[in-house]
């Protein structure tokens, strides 16, 4: 979700003109009378505004139109000007195949001219593209590389893009303190530029728009109260900047950002007055960052105790992303509904109650007077007790019907196993093998990775699969990862010879979220080959697993239970921990886990090390 919003910041970061259809048609006018140079500039400016338009086809047009200039002029300055433009439109088509052919176009020109200006910004833009895919070992060398050349021609705003995203990079590897520190790099580097420059408008956009990206990527980095409220006095000096102008897709998204930082800030009020704000400027177009703004209402609100107004939310949230809730989010809405419903039945139990006190006052009084009176009222008492014990009765029930469609709602959710990114790396890798004409690679690689997906389909619907069909089923997508890393590591599965791999049965798809993490953040994290990955199944009281490998260990990571997977792996890793906890729930026979730094162990060895036991169970 951040990525997305993010990506929309950066891509209109560096060019800034008028949004409107008669400052294209001046322009056009224009053009007819001016010389070559100043036209090929006004095409840009033109390109340029149907970007800022949404209008990417158009754009196109005329960003070609100065790449055919630029070649008609033996002017590679043009070229690559134009083709930056023309990567950064594909980029916000989600092209990213012609992104990235684009921008390696542009460092071959640039490369041999040595025009370090645009040597940067096509690094910076390749590094962004294989960021976005969380390919960080891809992304980091194209951010530090870009860094350096920038730095060597002084190109302070080609700078600005860079610790935008840089710092996130070098985060996701898990180095937290020389991430920070680049975040402050780019701060102190905005502060700097305005103090030594006079700020023109476009400039003011374009420092705007950085410091918007560069505090919405440090709020999982934020350490303290201190820092968050000095992030929001920054995001509300860029809000004093821009809230009287007309570009309203930024509006939104800094809206967006301060209400995220009032919300961290336990600001309920605040957050939800900003979120509100942000829902007026919302164009029907940016799809994911709406569902962002009516959860964050919903989490506010629920706070605040407005649990109608946090029901009314995930309503919304729910209309705009029904298919893409994930398990924390699911336990929320079902927590708030619940709420949200016993609350009603609470004032229909007070009503009641306090219509019970009233008949009880009116009989005191009638006591001594009228027989009659007395048992009538004694039969409504009595009635008005059996209603209540009727209600209360019913709330029960209705409480338990929301906790068994959270708990099915979670199920549901948890077989979201096979990931977009992944997918998407493995189709980059049959596109390497079809480059290099390796015509009997492809053909290997294709067939192994459709007997994932076939394997993956079959076994997604089964509550328990036998240990034969998951053996084989994580043979196969080592497999996958072995040929995309281009065999640059080993991999072992030992079997105890005692079992009967086709009579066990375990739940499918738990061990493979952590064989992944061995490959990705593991083995994937070697500078060097040598990667060895084990994976070793024994059979004793329990059927008893151990994933580990070489790779550089966990380094200090809060790797409990609970927080299992806020950090150690991209994905997969929350979902897994809550199946297990779901299935521990149901079961008698609990299933077990631990993960191990191995350099914290006797042997000294780096590494990481996942044990799971599951009770033995025969099918």
């Amino acid at each position: 979700m951040r990525a997305q919003i993010l990506s929309v910041i950066f891509l209109t970061g560096n060019f800034l003109f008028a949004q409107t259809s008669p400052r294209v048609d001046s322009i056009l006018r224009a053009v007819a009378f001016q010389k070559d140079s100043v036209k090929a500039q006004s095409l840009m400016r033109i390109g340029n505004i149907y970007v800022r338009l949404g209008k990417i086809d158009s754009a196109m047009i005329y960003f070609n139109k100065v790449v055919l200039y630029g070649k008609g002029k033996n002017d590679n300055n043009y070229i690559c000007k134009a083709k930056l433009e023309i990567g950064r439109a594909y980029i916000r088509n989600n092209d990213f195949t012609n992104a990235l052919n684009t921008f390696f176009e542009i460092l071959k020109i640039s490369e041999k001219e040595q025009r370090y200006n645009y040597l940067g910004a096509a690094k910076t833009n390749i590094g962004f593209v294989y960021l976005s895919q969380k390919r960080v070992n891809d992304a980091l060398p194209f951010f530090l590389d870009a860094e350096k050349k920038l730095l060597a021609v002084k190109d302070t705003v080609g700078l600005f893009g860079v610790y935008s995203y840089l710092p996130v990079c070098i985060g996701m590897t898990g180095d937290t303190a020389r991430a920070i520190n680049y975040f402050q790099r780019g701060f102190d580097l905005y502060d700097a530029y305005e103090e030594s420059h006079p700020i023109t408008q476009s400039e003011r956009e374009i420092l705007d728009r950085n410091r918007m990206v560069q505090i919405y990527n440090r709020l999982d980095y934020l350490l303290n109260e201190e820092e968050l409220n000095k992030d929001l006095k920054r995001a509300e000096m860029v809000w004093g900047h821009l809230k009287n102008g007309t570009d309203t897709a930024q509006q939104f998204e800094l809206l967006t950002i301060l209400a995220n930082l009032s919300l961290s800030l336990k600001k309920y009020k605040q957050a939800i007055k900003y979120a509100e704000q942000a829902i007026l400027l919302y164009d029907g177009k940016k799809y994911n960052q709406i569902t962002d703004i009516y959860w964050l209402i919903a989490q506010a609100s629920g706070k605040t105790g407005q649990y109608e107004k946090a029901y009314q939310s995930l309503l919304l949230f729910r209309k705009y992303n029904d298919s893409l809730f994930n398990v924390s989010q699911l336990e929320a809405i079902n927590s708030v509904e619940a709420k949200y419903q016993v609350q009603n039945k609470e004032q229909e139990i007070n009503a009641l109650q306090k219509q019970e006190r009233s008949q009880r006052i009116i009989t005191a009084l009638a006591i001594g007077g009228l027989i009659l009176t007395l048992g009538f009222s004694l039969l409504v008492i009595r009635s008005g007790k059996l209603r209540r014990k009727l209600l209360l009765k019913e709330k029960d029930i209705e409480k338990t019907k929301l906790e068994q469609k959270m708990s099915e709602l979670e199920q549901v959710a948890l077989r979201a196993q096979m990931n977009p990114h992944f997918i998407f790396n493995c189709l980059n890798s049959v596109q390497r093998y079809v480059i290099n004409n390796d015509v009997k690679g492809v053909n290997s690689y294709l067939s192994t990775f459709a007997s994932l997906i076939r394997q993956t389909l079959e076994n997604s619907g089964k509550s328990l699969v036998s240990l034969k069909d998951e053996l084989k089923y994580l043979e196969t997508y080592i497999c996958v990862e072995k040929m995309r890393s281009s065999d640059n590591f080993e991999y072992e599965i030992i079997v105890d010879d005692d079992i009967d791999t086709a009579s066990v049965g375990l739940p499918g798809m738990i061990i493979q979220p952590f064989v992944e993490n061995s490959i990705l953040h593991g083995i994937g994290c070697k500078s060097e080959k040598g990667g060895v990955l084990k994976l070793t199944i024994v059979k004793k009281e329990q059927l008893i697993f151990v994933v580990e490998d070489n790779g550089p260990g966990i380094k200090n990571q809060d790797l409990s239970e609970r927080n299992y997977g806020k950090r150690y792996e991209p994905r997969g890793g929350s979902i897994t921990a809550k199946r297990i906890e779901i299935y521990n729930n149901l079961h008698e026979e609990k299933i077990e886990f631990s993960i191990t730094d191995k350099v914290k162990t006797a042997t000294g060895e780096s590494g990481t090390r996942v044990r799971l036991a599951f009770p033995i169970i025969y099918i």
